[in-house]
């Protein structure tokens, strides 16, 4: 297998500021969804928050401290506050910002 092979290969896209990589979220493209993981201390009330949506919680990696959430278009659509403030924990702020 290469890494052309379509069947291997993936996309993932974290983010910058000032030339600076900010990777406190990434996204990972499938073909039906993609994958977003957000680098968040662990927390019950975090999962609580995320299950209660009815989201897609794959794990939380304790290696990289991130949750693994995957997301269709229209559970973004559906979901547009709770990810935003999910981003903005995970970005150092608070919701109220």
């Amino acid at each position: 297998m290469s890494f052309s092979d379509p069947q291997t290969s993936f996309l993932i896209q974290g983010l910058a500021k000032d030339e600076q990589p900010n990777n406190f979220v990434l996204f990972r493209a499938k073909k039906s969804s993609f994958n977003i993981e957000l680098k968040i201390k662990q927390s019950d009330e975090i999962e609580k928050m995320i299950e209660d949506a009815g989201l897609d919680l794959m794990n939380y990696d304790k290696r990289r401290g991130r949750y693994r959430i995957r997301l269709s278009k229209q559970e973004v659509n559906k979901h547009k506050e709770l990810i935003t403030s999910l981003l903005k924990i995970a970005y150092g702020k608070t919701t109220e910002e």
